[in-house]
């Protein structure tokens, strides 16, 4: 089901940062998909009624563990050179989760979605059937990221997007989570359905 279906990597720079690249990666994207969609979301770091958090959109997980998914955190070490985060959880590579976002109304379209950084390089790989608005990149400004789903929704002013990535179906896509802020970049298409993807995270 996780067979890689695509190892061409395209690399590219903007300003000093490494963004890679690989297009339809999974050999089976809707049997992964299909896997994902029987399994029930959980609430990511705070329940509803949380600040925004269910009020103004549900920010879910999925949690699904696997050895089918070794090869591809391996083949992704190779690609990052570092490893694959360990959440000290004892099924170290073996996690497929995603990102599940969908918002419940437009209040804050002209605000920017939680600007944050991960622990080393992230790769995520967009689920989602048509192409749509993906992942924001930015520089701070006058930015220090606050607690999520309380003080989530920031002003325009505060970040200079970077670059903008689009969500495109089984597209993979690497860069330095560490070292670079990003979010997802918000679109109305996401409150008639789900914003999903599957991140991989990786530690030098």
């Amino acid at each position: 089901m996780f067979e890689i279906n695509n190892k061409k990597v395209e690399t590219y720079k903007v300003e000093n940062y490494t963004f890679n690249v690989i297009k339809d990666f999974y050999k089976y994207p809707d049997k992964v998909l299909n896997l994902i969609s029987k399994v029930e979301p959980q609430w990511h770091k705070h329940f509803s009624g949380f600040f925004h958090q269910g009020v103004d959109f549900k920010d879910l997980r999925h949690y699904i563990y696997t050895n089918n998914i070794t090869p591809v955190y391996e083949f992704l070490e190779s690609i990052t050179g570092e490893k694959a985060l360990d959440f000290g959880d004892g099924h170290y590579k073996k996690l497929v989760n995603t990102n599940y976002i969908k918002f419940l109304n437009h209040k804050y379209d002209n605000h920017i979605f939680y600007p944050h950084t991960d622990w080393g390089k992230t790769a995520i790989v967009y689920l989602n059937k048509e192409k749509s608005k993906g992942t924001n990149f930015y520089h701070p400004i006058k930015y220090e990221p606050g607690e999520e789903h309380e003080e989530h929704f920031i002003n325009s002013d505060q970040v200079e997007i970077l670059h903008h990535i689009d969500s495109e179906y089984n597209k993979l896509i690497i860069w330095e989570g560490k070292n670079l802020y990003h979010g997802l970049c918000m679109d109305p298409k996401y409150t008639d359905e789900w914003r999903i993807n599957q991140p991989f995270f990786f530690r030098s």
